[in-house]
């Protein structure tokens, strides 16, 4: 979409209107529930092991000694809940 205003609608509104200023406004809602399949989303997440799981990508964070953590985000299949 960016790529269209700044190839397209400004060069079309410059053209029709030299000595005005344009001003886009943009209705963004919709977007908001465009993710990525593999995408991080909380609402998407098992929170136990079992059922049908997304597969998302992998993440990482830094931890409180400066090191680079790599978290999965799915279970594995030989998981064991250490709360049972």
């Amino acid at each position: 979409m960016l790529e269209q205003i700044k190839s397209k609608a400004i060069p079309i509104f410059e053209a029709k209107f030299p000595n005005a200023t344009a001003v886009f406004t943009f209705d963004n809602s919709t977007n908001h529930a465009a993710y990525a399949k593999d995408a991080l989303v909380a609402t998407r997440m098992n929170l136990s092991p079992g059922g049908k799981q997304l597969i998302m990508r992998l993440t990482s964070f830094i931890d409180k000694d400066g090191r680079e953590i790599t978290q999965q985000m799915v279970f594995s299949e030989d998981y064991s809940d250490p709360a049972l």
